[in-house]
């Protein structure tokens, strides 16, 4: 657990950059960056950082959805989407607190 004088460092560098303080926080602490050092890794979060979601169905359905894949809505209701993501995208994404990124 972070202490209050790392959370501040973290959320200090996170809007002097313009990100999302909690998005960017997620991001180091799954990561396991040293606070000292999370100021050496926003271009890297932007590069990784996709969005918050209320689960991992959500995200390959909107995964999907951004890949431009047409899939009929008959066919989507019995899509086992959180299937996709176990299967198909965990090896790309990984989430922490709700934010997705990439695995760069």
């Amino acid at each position: 657990m972070a202490t209050e004088t790392e959370t501040d460092h973290i959320e200090e560098v996170a809007e002097a950059h313009g990100e999302d303080v909690d998005a960017f926080r997620a991001y180091c602490d799954a990561l396991a960056i040293a606070f000292d050092e999370c100021a050496d890794h926003v271009e890297e979060f932007r590069e990784a950082f996709i969005d918050q979601f209320q689960s991992d169905d959500e995200f390959a359905e909107y995964m999907a959805d951004e890949m431009g894949l047409d899939i009929p809505d008959l066919v989507r209701a019995h899509i086992d989407w959180s299937d996709v993501f176990h299967c198909e995208l965990r090896h790309d994404y990984f989430e922490e607190g709700g934010y997705y990124f990439r695995n760069l």
